[in-house]
């Protein structure tokens, strides 16, 4: 998708450990990314 003129990327990813090292390690993990694309400066 585009902010203004400017590339991004938006994703999220949930996973989760269906066994774990310990009993109190985690059970669950979500991640947020947003990745911006690079304009090209010498382009009007």
């Amino acid at each position: 998708m585009k902010i203004g003129r400017l590339p991004v990327n938006l994703s999220y990813e949930t996973q989760y450990y269906a066994e774990s090292p310990d009993l109190y390690g985690p059970q669950w993990n979500f991640r947020f990314t947003l990745t911006t694309g690079m304009m090209n400066p010498l382009k009007k």
